[in-house]
């Protein structure tokens, strides 16, 4: 039973960060569409948490829809906050 789950921890950590180039440009995208008026210079966390969440949801099984909605929401969440609460 033990060897199971090494070699399923084994299989993840292999595929952890797995994405292409094409899965770039579409978060890229929905980047763009999810700032719309608002793009600050350094939103690139909010970027990053955005990205991260759309892809746990394409790992998921998710469609690409709730993925986008997914990556927006998530986008303009951190924006809204950042802006509340500046550093």
């Amino acid at each position: 039973m033990a060897m199971k789950w090494i070699f399923l921890a084994s299989v993840l950590s292999l595929l952890t960060g797995c994405t292409t180039n094409a899965d770039d440009q579409s978060l890229s995208a929905m980047s763009e569409q999810a700032a719309g008026h608002y793009i600050s210079p350094d939103d690139s966390y909010c970027r990053d948490v955005a990205r991260q969440r759309a892809a746990d949801a394409r790992a998921n099984g998710y469609s690409l829809e709730l993925e986008t909605s997914i990556f927006q929401g998530t986008y303009r969440d951190c924006i809204t906050r950042a802006a509340q609460h500046p550093n």
